[in-house]
């Protein structure tokens, strides 16, 4: 099955572009079809495809040893990373963004990539942290919530919602399953209730900025607030705030496969464990 890499990141390291495989202290060349390509631009920021392959498909050049020779007597190639001081096969380049011009094997150049990386996520973690202050001083409460459906038939699709499980922590303490669907329906979970009556048990949430975990759990909650301004209660609740990417801001942890990704955060899957979540990022700095 043929590969095609979106960037250079994800290419292996025993896969080789036609320049590589030249490159190499022994250099090589290719002798048939390339294992995988790698999207790239070419030097008018046109997108093409760079042909990648693995050294059992190469072959030597004709060069001798004594041409090689010559040839390094005049390159000013290095092999030998500055870093690790590993004798690589592999012709060596500086990495593209420090001033001092050294050049590093593929691991130390990741490695500093890595920590750039890092650097970068660090310096973004007060941002968060202001961010779970604010919401505290704002008397935010942590909402989770989950859809009820009934069970899906093979091949059918989605059914619609017959509930919706609220919890509340922080501030506001509640747990109410708000019923969607006729009170007779089977699926319905016991003890649902109907808006009307959802709605005063959710009335401390009034005016109340709200934290949800993310892009789903923010559905869930509109999913509700259409059908309590339907009753003509309305939601009740102020601002919607999602938890997931700042929380993740605030981890800063990287993930290794992705240089540029964040590891992403896992969910608390509990409203009292997002509203501990909260307050340890706001008090973020302030313990020893």
């Amino acid at each position: 099955m043929e590969t095609t890499y979106e960037h250079w990141g994800q290419v292996p390291g025993d896969l080789y572009t036609k320049r590589a495989l030249e490159g190499l202290e022994h250099p090589r060349r290719p002798a048939g079809r390339p294992s995988a390509w790698v999207e790239s631009r070419d030097w008018r920021d046109r997108r093409i495809d760079v042909e990648l392959y693995r050294l059992e498909d190469t072959e030597p050049t004709a060069a001798t040893a004594a041409q090689l020779r010559a040839a390094a007597a005049r390159s000013s190639r290095v092999r030998t990373c500055s870093d690790c001081g590993a004798r690589c096969d592999r012709d060596l380049a500086p990495h593209p963004d420090r001033a001092e011009q050294v050049p590093l094997c593929r691991t130390c150049l990741r490695i500093a990539r890595l920590r750039e990386r890092q650097a970068l996520l660090a310096e973004r973690r007060p941002e968060a942290v202001e961010w779970a202050r604010g919401l505290a001083a704002d008397g935010a409460a942590a909402l989770w919530l989950d859809r009820v459906r009934p069970p899906r038939e093979p091949g059918a699709r989605l059914p619609a919602a017959v509930a919706v499980l609220v919890e509340a922590a922080g501030p506001v303490r509640a747990r109410v399953a708000v019923r969607l669907a006729g009170a007779r329906n089977p699926h319905v979970p016991e003890g649902a209730v109907a808006v009307q009556e959802a709605a005063q048990a959710l009335r401390g949430l009034s005016s109340r900025p709200v934290v949800v975990w993310d892009e789903e759990q923010a559905g869930h909650l509109q999913v509700l607030a259409t059908r309590l301004a339907k009753a003509g209660v309305g939601p009740g609740w102020g601002r919607v705030c999602q938890a997931s990417g700042l929380v993740s801001t605030w981890r800063g942890e990287l993930d290794p496969d992705r240089p540029r990704g964040r590891v992403p955060a896992v969910a608390p899957g509990r409203a009292d464990r997002l509203a501990e979540l909260l307050e340890r990022i706001a008090a973020d700095g302030d313990r020893p």
